[in-house]
């Protein structure tokens, strides 16, 4: 349609004839029209015509507004339209993946997605809602669809929703229900704080929770919280796997403490993200001491932007040098490390050479012989490491 024929040649597929060179396949009736970007049966009986329909003054400014659409046309939800329109899916089909990130949602829109997660035909297994504004009371009508025991959702994501301490309570009630199933929990860039942190452990130490991921980035943390999620590192019954606690303000004594759950005989955490949390070569000393004491576990550890330095990174790489250690990837970018930090990794990788594959020194002051250390080990099938990234 960027030509000036089609003007006068309006489209219409009633009639055409598809020849066999043509890729497009005939496709089944559909009961309501699937988009009004041209894809739905619906174009079939009406074709497309804009020589006797001007363009409206205001489609032409930077910001065009769109006609009112009878049902809503896409479940992501990117338009204008979804501001004044509640969303109701009691004629649609929710798909097990749907996505409605960024798109001016409030809290409106969640008393109908609760409705739809306890529907007995749910079978959404992932929603992303980051980005939107539904705030604290917006997650409170999330949370009776979540506790519902016809609920199948498997991950949510609430990244930058707005949300306050006030959240945590109603999603710490969601994990300990009976029926929860919730395996994966993002709420990374709200002001969750401290006290958000503590009120969501009481669900995380649920023996009902079933969580696997958490992710909370830049939730204005500090070393306080990292007691309560020591905790839950300790229970047996804890199942998560992955944590995320970057951009928060942990410092070497929130990893003192954290540490002593990753210690812990019944911490499973294979994944631990921790950049630019404040940490320096102090944090350094306890975290390698939790890998000597339950070493079988982690496999990818992330301190992108601390302030290790070569004695941090010599405290890690005695840690590393154990036979049990399983770590594959080691993240240690923008970290203050110099050639005497590469030569005790390379001289620790030399002592454990079964496992480390990626490792990560982008934006270190590292010169040629300290990249030559380790671009030698790179280059012998004897090591496993695949991925040595300096740039």
């Amino acid at each position: 349609m960027k030509s000036n024929w089609s003007i006068d040649h309006p489209l219409n597929f009633k009639d055409a004839k598809i020849q066999p060179r043509d890729s497009m396949r005939q496709r089944s009736a559909s009961p309501a029209p699937s988009s009004m970007s041209m894809k739905s049966d619906w174009s079939i009986d009406h074709p497309l015509n804009f020589k006797d329909e001007g363009i409206p003054p205001e489609h032409k400014s930077r910001k065009r507004s769109r006609s009112v659409s009878p049902v809503p046309s896409h479940l992501t939800m990117k338009s204008n339209w979804s501001i004044d329109h509640p969303l109701n899916f009691k004629d649609a089909k929710i798909q097990p993946r749907d996505r409605f990130y960024y798109c001016q949602l409030t809290e409106r829109s969640c008393e109908c997605l609760a409705s739809a997660l306890g529907s007995k035909s749910s079978n959404l297994r992932e929603l992303n809602l980051n980005g939107n504004n539904i705030q604290d009371s917006g997650v409170n009508l999330l949370s009776a669809g979540l506790k519902s025991s016809h609920c199948k959702l498997e991950t949510l994501r609430l990244g930058n929703c707005q949300l306050t301490h006030k959240s945590c309570e109603a999603l710490a009630s969601a994990l300990s229900s009976v029926s929860s199933r919730l395996r994966e929990l993002n709420l990374s860039y709200n002001n969750l704080q401290d006290t958000g942190v503590k009120k969501l452990s009481f669900g995380l130490g649920n023996p009902h929770c079933k969580l696997v991921i958490l992710r909370l980035m830049y939730c204005e943390m500090t070393n306080v919280s990292c007691t309560s999620l020591a905790l839950v590192l300790k229970l047996s019954a804890s199942l998560l796997r992955e944590l995320d606690l970057s951009g928060n303000k942990l410092g070497d004594a929130g990893l003192q403490i954290l540490s002593a759950g990753l210690a812990h005989s019944h911490c499973k955490i294979e994944t631990l993200k921790l950049s630019n949390c404040d940490v320096t070569d102090k944090g350094c000393a306890d975290l390698a001491s939790s890998l000597k004491s339950n070493p079988s576990h982690l496999r990818e550890l992330n301190l992108d932007r601390n302030e290790l330095g070569d004695r941090g990174i010599k405290l890690l790489s005695a840690a590393l040098e154990n036979p049990l250690c399983k770590l594959q990837t080691l993240k240690l970018w923008e970290c203050g490390i110099t050639d005497d930090g590469c030569a005790v990794l390379a001289s620790a990788l030399r002592s454990n050479p079964s496992n480390l594959r990626d490792l990560y020194l982008f934006g270190n002051k590292l010169r040629d012989s300290g990249v030559k250390l380790l671009s030698v080990l790179k280059d012998d099938p004897c090591y496993k490491l695949e991925n040595f990234d300096l740039y």
